[in-house]
């Protein structure tokens, strides 16, 4: 769907607004203030995102220093040439007029598609445009009768998971390392993942979350490891700390009728 727009007016009097800003830095702010308005209406119209790495391109494209241009916009958001509540909110660039501009000038399209949060103008009202369910879709009035309805799909983004282990069979995500880790401890997590990536080469093990895997039965299989192998070494006196739990596991031992036994306690 078509976001950006392929014009924009640019008054011939721009407000003191933007006359300041180009008393202050010269030429250069006027460019850059012109500059982002182009981002902004060619891109998705009515806003763009700003960051660290959108502005390393920007600058890089329009031949200019970093700091300078970081400078210029500090000040374009001082004199609310874009607004500073939703800058420092959502990490964007947009105004009131810009939006007012935007708009007006896609009124006739079928579809405009909005982030809600992110507007300054109430264009329900003043664009005879209706808000449509939680899609952040906006619509022009006369199409609203229209019987045809389309149904709202929700789209959930999976967290990436990562594969650890030597086998690289156990997948976790990031947030899943870190809770892990803030539970059972750095070490403990690492002798879980071991064992249970070497489980899955030697038995095929399969299950929906390794994530619950290691909290419902991998952890309790390791603990009970380390005490018979602490039974072991006190009855032949063997001592040997860099000899790791993983080095003798029966597991034969473990079989899928416990394992799903244990997984189904609470």
């Amino acid at each position: 769907m078509e976001k950006g727009i392929n014009y924009f007016p640019l008054e011939v009097h721009l407000n003191d607004k933007v006359g300041l800003i180009e008393a202050e830095f010269g030429l250069n702010g006027f460019a850059v203030v012109v500059k982002l308005y182009q981002k902004i209406y060619g891109s998705l119209g009515y806003y763009c995102e700003w960051n660290e790495e959108v502005a390393l391109l920007f600058s890089k494209s329009i031949n200019m220093g970093g700091n300078v241009v970081s400078e210029i916009i500090k000040q374009c958001l001082n004199r609310d040439i874009f607004d500073k509540t939703l800058f420092d909110k959502y990490g964007i660039l947009t105004s009131k007029g810009i939006q007012e501009r935007y708009f007006e000038i896609v009124k006739r399209r079928k579809n405009v598609e909005v982030v809600h949060e992110y507007l300054l103008v109430k264009i329900d009202q003043k664009y005879k445009i209706v808000y449509k369910n939680k899609e952040n879709v906006y619509k022009n009035e006369k199409d609203v009768n229209i019987s045809k309805q389309s149904k709202v799909k929700e789209s959930k983004v999976k967290e990436s998971k990562r594969k650890y282990g030597e086998y690289k069979h156990v997948l976790l995500t990031d947030k899943e390392i870190k809770s892990l880790k803030s539970k059972l401890g750095e070490d403990m997590l690492k002798t879980c993942v071991i064992f249970l990536d070497e489980y899955i080469e030697m038995k095929g093990y399969k299950a929906k979350s390794h994530n619950l895997a290691i909290q419902k039965w991998v952890v309790d299989a390791v603990k009970e490891e380390m005490i018979r192998k602490e039974k072991i070494s006190k009855h032949y006196g063997v001592n040997n700390k860099k000899e790791t739990i993983q080095s003798d596991i029966d597991y034969e031992y473990y079989n899928e009728e416990d394992i799903e036994k244990m997984m189904s306690e609470n």
